[in-house]
């Protein structure tokens, strides 16, 4: 990322904004000034012929320019696409044809310092963080001699990349979606450069795209589907709602689903494997659920923490010893999603779950939404009993103020309701005490009603009826119970 020093930009050549003091060691390497003539060529086919260039005063690693195309016809919208990332080819594995990348993205018409450019709107963080986020990314291939591609996320760790105001957690790499696909390769007497689109993606999408196989690909087409170009938009929601993926570890190599199928759903599986797919919706339950083959295994931190986390042997020998992966998701229109669809996918998505493991084929269950990894048989055992173990997990409730609450994430995969927490106690007592409410209705084989109460050393406590903070989703929240009441249910 970028030194969090002051940066400045200057409409073609003339110094409007504040400075970045180049980092020792990355003396900036000079323009390339025939491949970026050829570049701004192969744009004004697309663009426009109207534009202005925001030059650095000062520069490290590249000599990083900005093309600004104001609204037109085609685009009704600010297009703000790098110049000078191209000069340099990317650090990319062998046999990677495409070493050479400039990055773009869209800002609504009137963007703040831009449209028109206006120094003391663009010297404000609310305005120009769209600009420090597109020259952070297009810096990374040369400060860490790496390379980005379609796909590649980067997340904000160091809370530099977005302002305050905006409701994104990482930045992913992708077509410029809204913009004509020929836009995407420059071919010139110079060589080739690439042109893809910076996303801001907001903590769910993130949560979705590192969980799930190809998931810069599904998320991309989840953006897509629900409309969402280039632009920016800070007050978009999320194209994935209550995200959750279930992952079948196969102890065994698949080539394709029909194999994966085979005896428990004859008639897809031989239309599967006559086509070799490794992809496959199938409708169930009135909804839709998304299932897609990874033929390696699953090589996630994630997962092998949660396995052991289990302490089973066993199990940890089952998911040590996997060969292949089908992975399932929602398959719900991004357009259409709401939280009764996503959750009616992910019930479909458990009954799926238990027919494919009905085959034998799979020997653990990875659940990472709820960091969850057990055998398809206690899985079925826990979803028969409505076990709080299937799905409990302590979170902060808000990340901003982790000592604030904890709260499970995933009951309602299991036909039952959140549990969460929130009070003036530390989040670490909080999840203490959670893990105790938790551990003794597991335990119980009644169902889990509102009013349930338990008792943890020397508090009691019992389930009010509540929400999720920030939703209409319904939860349990859990209260202290006042002592002197008599222990037990209502």
């Amino acid at each position: 990322m970028s030194d969090p020093g002051d940066e400045e930009f200057a409409p073609n050549g003339d110094p409007i904004y504040r400075h970045i003091d180049p980092i020792e060691g990355l003396t900036p390497a000079p323009r390339d000034k025939q491949r970026r003539r050829a570049n701004e060529f192969h744009l004004r086919r697309y663009l426009g012929d109207e534009y202005i260039t925001l030059s650095e005063r000062r520069s490290w690693g590249i000599t990083l320019d900005l093309h600004v195309f104001p609204p037109s016809q085609d685009y009704p919208h600010l297009t703000l696409v790098t110049a000078g990332m191209s000069d340099l080819p990317m650090a990319v594995p062998d046999g990677f044809e495409h070493a050479r990348l400039e990055l773009m993205i869209g800002l609504p018409a009137g963007w703040p310092g831009l449209d028109p450019i206006n120094e003391a709107e663009l010297d404000k963080e609310a305005n120009f963080w769209p600009i420090r986020m597109l020259k952070d990314v297009a810096r990374i291939p040369q400060t860490y001699d790496s390379f980005l591609a379609w796909g590649h996320t980067i997340t904000d760790q160091d809370n530099m990349l977005f302002d305050d105001s905006a409701p994104f957690a990482a930045a992913l790499i992708g077509p410029p979606l809204g913009y004509p696909p020929a836009l995407m390769r420059a071919t010139t007497p110079e060589g080739d450069t690439d042109y893809l689109a910076v996303f801001p993606i907001t903590a769910a999408e993130l949560a979705y795209k590192v969980t799930t196989p190809n998931g810069g690909d599904a998320l991309l087409d989840r953006l897509s589907a629900a409309g969402i170009s280039a632009v920016i938009d800070p007050s978009r929601g999320d194209v994935v709602l209550d995200t959750w993926a279930i992952h079948l570890l196969l102890g065994e190599p698949a080539r394709h689903l029909g194999e994966v199928f085979g005896s428990v759903l004859p008639e897809p599986a031989a239309a599967l494997a006559e086509s070799a797919e490794t992809e496959y919706v199938l409708p169930v339950a009135g909804t839709h659920v998304r299932l897609t083959l990874s033929p390696d295994p699953l090589e996630e931190p994630a997962l092998a923490i949660d396995t052991a986390a289990r302490g089973n042997s066993a199990l940890s020998a089952a998911v040590a010893g996997h060969r292949s992966v089908v992975t399932l998701t929602s398959a719900v229109p991004s357009g259409n999603s709401s939280g009764p669809a996503e959750e009616a996918s992910q019930l479909a998505g458990f009954l799926v779950t238990q027919m494919i493991t009905a085959g034998g084929r799979v020997t653990a269950v990875w659940l990472p939404h709820q960091g969850h990894v057990c055998t398809p048989a206690e899985l079925d055992r826990d979803i028969a009993a409505k076990r709080v173990e299937v799905t409990f997990r302590v979170h902060p409730l808000d990340p901003e103020h982790p000592d604030r609450g904890a709260v499970t994430r995933g009951l309602r995969a299991v036909g039952e309701r959140d549990l969460f927490r929130t009070d003036d106690k530390t989040y670490a007592e909080c999840a203490a005490n959670l893990r105790a409410v938790v551990r003794q209705l597991r335990d119980s084989t009644d169902p889990i009603v509102e009013g349930r109460q338990v008792r943890y050393a020397w508090s009691r406590y019992q389930l009010a009826d509540a929400v999720l903070p920030g939703t209409d989703m319904p939860a349990w929240q859990v209260v202290d119970q006042p002592r002197g009441r008599r222990f037990g249910r209502r």
